[in-house]
């Protein structure tokens, strides 16, 4: 039951392609030198494609579906499906997907903040003063973008530096701070003659801005209390000598008692004045990167 000889059918040898799939059919002769032979000799016959080899000279489609029947004692048909992804240009002609151009969602998420100052800056207390404990929370909207591209190669250790934390410059439109990257997500795609990585970046845009028109984005904003005041000797604050940290005192009640809760503090360390506006402090807890560089808009 030897193979005599193998002889591709071109008349029935078929393509066709879609704008997202594509496929491809061959048949082979297989001639055999016995009467005895079965189907699956002529499917392992030298010449006979195997599953998943690729189409010559195109390696997006591959052999997926392999089928033989017997035509006469000593002739078998092999039919050879190929199918396989296909990314077409403007013009028709077949890409690569590292070609594709990212994918783009965009999403609003909401997040429960916690909040000492009205929409007037403000801080919320009660009538004789006192922050509530705990502080208020309240939902705010973010925008949420979601950017997936196809990238040849994946260095997960150096991407790791990007998640966590926030823009370093300009990013999709928002200023430097306002851009948390909070959700990176990479998976490794094998097809016929390629390898690649398909990567999604999640950024989160936090776009407020304080009653004084500060953005602050991802620094965290605190109302500026405390029980301790800055030490003044001849009406100027002083240092220690040795920390060369300002030196402090308890603030006093009216009875000359140190406070039993804080108050609020102006921009030198002193009891804020009566009817004078809140003080902020903004803190950078993040860290900050160009998130330009993990590539997925260029």
């Amino acid at each position: 039951m030897g193979v005599s000889f193998v002889t591709e059918v071109w008349p029935d040898t078929a393509s066709d392609k879609s704008s997202d799939s594509s496929g491809a059919t061959r048949q082979w002769l297989v001639f055999f030198d016995s009467v005895d032979s079965r189907p699956v000799d002529a499917e392992q016959a030298a010449g006979i494609p195997k599953l998943g080899q690729i189409l010559p000279g195109d390696i997006f489609r591959n052999a997926s579906q392999i089928s033989c029947r017997m035509e006469g004692p000593s002739v078998a048909r092999v039919t050879v499906q190929y199918k396989g992804q296909n990314l077409l240009d403007e013009d028709g002609n077949q890409t690569s997907p590292l070609d594709a151009p990212p994918r783009i969602e965009v999403a609003w998420i909401s997040e429960d903040v916690e909040i000492d100052d009205d929409i007037h800056g403000k801080p919320i207390q009660n009538v004789n003063g006192e922050s509530y404990d705990p502080p208020l929370s309240e939902s705010w909207p973010m925008r949420q973008i979601t950017v997936t591209r196809n990238v040849r190669d994946f260095d997960i250790e150096a991407t790791g530096a990007y998640e966590g934390a926030t823009n370093s410059d300009p990013f999709m439109g928002a200023i430097a701070g306002q851009v948390l990257c909070n959700g990176l997500r990479a998976s490794i795609v094998y097809e016929p003659g390629l390898t690649y990585w398909t990567v999604s970046g999640v950024f989160t845009f936090r776009l407020w801005k304080a009653p004084d028109g500060k953005q602050y984005g991802w620094s965290r904003r605190l109302l500026n209390k405390g029980f301790l005041r800055r030490l003044k000797v001849d009406g100027d604050p002083v240092k220690d000598t040795k920390t060369n940290e300002w030196k402090t005192e308890h603030i006093p009640d009216a009875n000359g008692q140190p406070i039993t809760r804080p108050v609020n503090l102006d921009a030198e360390g002193d009891q804020l004045q009566k009817g004078a506006d809140a003080v902020y402090l903004y803190w950078v807890t993040k860290p900050s990167v160009a998130l330009g560089g993990l590539g997925l808009l260029s």
